[in-house]
């Protein structure tokens, strides 16, 4: 039976797969305050002169400048976090937008396949047993995830059941 929480098993190995982002929320938010601010004072500018134009527009522009800067911070975090364990099981934590999605395979019977297309840009990597699939590496570049599903396959068949010895401890491995 898979554990129902990560503390109550050992994690062997880790893959930490995330959106490489240049600006983290804190200084994305700024640099949205401050183009606000200054588009702020522009209209209150225009309206001192009575140009009710130029105002309502950048009171749409503060908007929309917003708007897109809050959904930029809600994905900033995006990505996978895929966990071997110590007890036959993968661990797959998905987060899209702030919603956690998990799932537990059993690593003997879990499969790593790539789904090239004609475009190489639209390659992804699904973990498969049987009919459960979940999708991985999304934020990994296209040319790494042949390597990434080859050192997935290396690493997924659980040695204790193989062999009746427990597997070697690994270091965590962090692939952005």
């Amino acid at each position: 039976m898979p554990p129902s929480s990560l503390s109550e098993a050992r994690v062997e190995r880790s893959w930490t797969l995330r959106r490489n982002c240049c600006v983290s929320p804190g200084q994305c938010l700024a640099g949205i305050a401050s183009l606000d601010g200054v588009l702020a004072i522009l209209g209150v500018a225009a309206l001192a002169y009575g140009l009710w134009v130029i105002t309502l527009f950048c009171l749409v522009d503060v908007l929309a400048v917003s708007l897109a800067g809050l959904c930029y911070m809600r994905h900033a975090r995006d990505g996978e976090t895929l966990y071997l364990l110590n007890d036959g099981s993968a661990v797959v934590e998905a987060e899209r937008g702030g919603d956690m999605t998990r799932q537990v395979f059993n690593r003997n019977w879990v499969n790593v396949d790539l789904e090239r297309t004609a475009n190489p840009q639209s390659a992804t990597l699904w973990l498969r047993q049987g009919a459960t699939r979940m999708r991985i590496g999304e934020f990994v570049p296209r040319h790494r995830l042949g390597a990434l599903q080859r050192e997935l396959r290396r690493a997924l068949p659980w040695q204790q059941a193989v062999h009746g010895t427990p597997a070697a401890t690994l270091h965590p491995l962090t692939t952005t």
